[in-house]
């Protein structure tokens, strides 16, 4: 039990380490959403401002690309495991994984991950050494 403990901290502390900031910045976050949503973004998300705060959270802070070795034991599930959410964009594409690929172009709103989790999830980028770390919303208490 003390092991489980101490690798759980271990994987944390070098996920922290290793951490690269948010996945997009302002500039490029609506063209994130854009990509997900085509031609429905001005009337699903351009519009309601909580909707677009709630992408924009889980683009700029919530999910964040880690640089960490696969190790032997690993259990994350791979990205390729994740369905892709292409109700709004029946044209969407997966992001190249492997050697190819780009942590800058990564668009996490690709991929059904829930939104609102309430624990921190991680998946692996197949064939590199990226995890992908989605943080759970921080919801301010009234």
């Amino acid at each position: 039990m003390k092991h489980y403990y101490l690798s759980i901290l271990l994987l944390f502390a070098g996920l922290i380490a290793n951490a690269q900031s948010g996945m997009a910045t302002g500039k490029n976050t609506d063209s994130k959403i854009r990509e997900v949503y085509g031609n429905q973004t001005e009337t699903m998300i351009m519009n309601d401002k909580d909707r677009k705060q709630l992408l924009a959270d889980m683009l700029q802070t919530r999910a964040i690309l880690v640089n960490q070795a696969e190790s032997s034991s690993e259990k994350f599930p791979k990205i390729s495991s994740v369905p892709l959410f292409n109700k709004y964009n029946p044209e969407l594409e997966r992001d190249t994984t492997g050697p190819a690929f780009n942590p800058d172009t990564f668009n996490v709103l690709k991929y059904k991950i829930p939104l609102t989790a309430n624990r921190t999830l991680v998946y692996r980028i197949d064939g590199t050494n990226y995890l992908l770390v989605v943080n759970p919303q921080i919801v301010a208490k009234s």
